[in-house]
């Protein structure tokens, strides 16, 4: 089951549509719901976005785009990257933007939204790297730092 954290007691429905949105892209990730959007939409696959643990995937039904790759990461047990959360002390970064270790890519923004804190934001990271010092490559030297998401991996 997906816990979903509450927003705001009460929302004022008056304020501007960017601050509901942000709110509503916050909650998103704090879920750890994967979006997809045009920077990312050939990047992952869907266990990559835990799909497969959210129930977004069905292994037993007909054909549907993708479903070799998918079926053959499944049954092979060879997801080598997942999805996380991160927080950072920086601006949200754009959709595709790439995470780092040192120089060496470890992985990519699936999506980011702004906090009183910098920002939260979901990332798909190589699994042997998930646990290195991570920082996203416009921010060099803005560390990011994992958070629990709402079930399990």
């Amino acid at each position: 089951k997906v816990k979903i954290e509450a927003l705001p007691a009460a929302i004022d429905f008056a304020e501007p549509t960017a601050y509901r949105e942000r709110e509503w892209r916050l909650a998103g990730i704090r879920a750890g719901l994967p979006q997809v959007f045009p920077e990312t939409y050939e990047t992952f696959v869907a266990q990559m976005l835990n799909l497969d643990l959210l129930g977004g995937v069905s292994f037993e039904k007909g054909c549907y785009t993708g479903q070799e790759i998918i079926a053959r990461t499944h049954f092979r047990g060879a997801i080598k990257r997942r999805m996380f959360r991160f927080e950072c002390a920086c601006p949200p970064p754009a959709p595709g933007t790439r995470v780092l270790v040192g120089e060496q890519h470890a992985g990519d923004v699936v999506d980011a939204a702004a906090t009183a804190a910098g920002c939260e934001l979901l990332a798909v990271i190589t699994l042997a790297q998930v646990d290195a010092e991570l920082e996203l490559e416009p921010s060099r030297g803005a560390r990011i730092r994992k958070l629990p998401l709402p079930y399990s991996l």
